[in-house]
Formats: structure tokens, C-alpha cells, sequence
């Protein structure tokens, strides 16, 4: 089946050019009827960009992690492929992501589509195993009253030492995902406390958690709805935190993560039309 895929994906790369457009440009429709839809304001803070910029930097360790799983070293072009591919997951059932990722990469090489579709999935394994660490990190360093940082650190450590003596390919994806999701921690806790929350930390930890789990989801375009409900629900079923607000925080993180997407994926957008322009 993949090998008459791909077949058929070389004998039609024009008309697969007009496929990722038309998918492109539908998922930056979604992206803007989801920021015109939120029933909220949101006073503007050019510290937001700060928290943009936190997020790009995992989504740089991503895109790493992308990379070596589907080629087995760090590519500029899987890179590349990985920040065009982020508003695919905008789409039902998150196919834009592989197809937006197999459409760039066969202009230029050839591609496995098997490959593409099955790196995917463990892709969000990796995302899901990394990330279910840190919440357990998060709860295991509480009950025990010693500093999540504190092991966290540790943690990478060890990680790092074990790479260096191993060079195992496996660890390293590991790493990198997992580097990804501590900076998306780290801008969600920022972005907290630019909100006014004092809870800054449990609001990341939860929001990384319901992430985690609206993965399974893969059914609701890039988690929506799914997220947010189990991230209020958490909070709503937490005596000490069930007398405030948590949808307006919920918002103001989707809101500021599509910020993200777009703006990354224009950026790439641009780069990738000075590349042509070049060729």
C-alpha cells in the first residue's frame, strides 16, 4: 500500500504542491475562527513574545527529535519540514501533519511514506513518555518535599552521562523531546505569572498533563476542546484552587501556543520562499 502511495506521490508532486497550499490555508482559517471566537479579552503584553519565543525553542528540540527519528541525524530539511507541518495539526485527525511533512520532503529527496506515517507515531510516544515524566516528576518531588528542580536537573544529567558513554540513538530523541516539553513548562509557568496567577507552576504542570493525554485524541484538531476541559477539570476537583478562574489562563495559553504556530510557521514560510528564490 505505501509503496503504491508513494508512486503515486512522486507521478503528482505539482498537483500535491496545491494539496498542502489548500491544506495550509485551511488550517490557518481554523487557526483565526479559534482566535475570533474566544468570548474574552486579552490585554497584550509584549512579554508574550518572550513566552513565544520559550515555546519556538521547544519546538526547535521537536523538530530534533523529528529529525533523527526519520533520518537518523540532525537534518536542516527535516527541520524545515517539521515547522511547515505545525499547522497541519489544525486539521481532524492530525493527517496534515504527515502529509504536509511527506509534500515538502519529496521536492528534494526520496521519501518513505510508510516511514513518515509510522515516525509520527513515535514521535507522540516519545512526546508522551517525556512528558508523563515530568508530571511524575512534579508529584513524586512534592510528596517527598525535595525540589522539582532540583531533580529535574539530576534527571538530565544522568541522561546525558548514560548518552555519552551509549550514543544511543534512542536516548537522544529521548532527550531532545523531553528538553522540548521543559520549555514548554517553563513558558507556561512565565506566561502564569505575566496573567497574575500565583500558581504558576501546578497551572503548567496540569496544562502539560492535559496535552499529554488530548494526544490520544486524535480526533480533535491539535487537542481543542479536549485540553482545555481536562486542564478546568483538574482545578475544578482541587479544594484549594476551585474558587478561581482557570478557563481565562486556558485560553490565554491556546491563544498564545496558535500565536506560536503561525508565527513559526510563517517564519519558515518566508525562509523557505528566500530558499526558492535563491534556487
Amino acid at each position: 500500500m505505501f509503496n503504491k502511495l508513494n508512486h503515486l506521490l512522486i507521478n503528482n508532486l505539482e498537483k500535491l504542491k496545491w494539496i498542502n497550499r489548500i491544506i495550509s490555508l485551511a488550517s490557518l482559517f481554523l487557526i483565526y475562527s479559534l482566535i475570533t471566537d474566544q468570548k474574552f479579552s486579552l490585554n497584550w503584553s509584549w512579554n508574550f513574545l518572550g513566552v513565544t519565543l520559550i515555546i519556538m525553542i521547544g519546538y526547535f528540540f521537536h523538530s530534533l527529535s523529528w529529525s533523527l527519528i526519520i533520518s537518523n541525524e540532525i537534518s536542516y530539511e527535516k527541520i524545515f519540514s517539521w515547522f511547515l507541518s505545525l499547522i497541519g495539526k489544525y486539521l481532524p485527525f492530525k493527517l496534515g501533519i504527515p502529509i504536509m511533512r511527506v509534500t515538502k520532503d519529496i521536492q528534494n529527496t526520496e521519501v518513505d511514506t510508510k516511514k513518515y506515517f509510522l515516525g509520527v507515531i513515535y514521535e507522540v510516544l516519545y512526546q508522551v513518555t517525556s512528558g508523563g515524566i515530568i508530571v511524575a516528576t512534579y508529584f513524586i518531588a512534592g510528596f517527598y518535599n525535595v525540589s522539582f528542580l532540583l531533580v529535574i536537573s539530576i534527571f538530565l544529567l544522568v541522561l546525558f552521562a548514560i548518552y555519552k558513554t551509549t550514543h544511543s540513538k534512542k536516548l537522544i530523541i529521548f532527550i531532545t523531546s523531553f528538553l522540548g516539553y521543559a520549555m514548554f513548562l517553563l513558558s507556561i509557568d512565565f506566561l502564569a505569572r505575566l496573567a497574575g496567577y500565583e500558581a504558576s507552576l501546578d497551572i503548567a504542570i496540569a496544562y502539560i498533563a492535559s496535552s499529554i493525554i488530548s494526544l490520544f485524541f486524535v480526533g480533535a484538531p491539535a487537542g481543542i476542546g479536549i485540553r482545555e476541559y481536562i486542564f478546568i477539570t483538574f482545578f475544578n476537583t482541587n479544594e484549594i484552587f476551585a474558587t478561581a478562574d482557570f478557563l481565562q489562563i486556558a485560553l490565554i495559553i491556546r491563544i498564545v501556543f496558535i500565536f506560536t504556530d503561525f508565527f513559526s510557521y510563517s517564519l519558515f514560510k518566508l525562509l523557505e520562499f528566500k530558499d526558492n528564490r535563491k534556487s
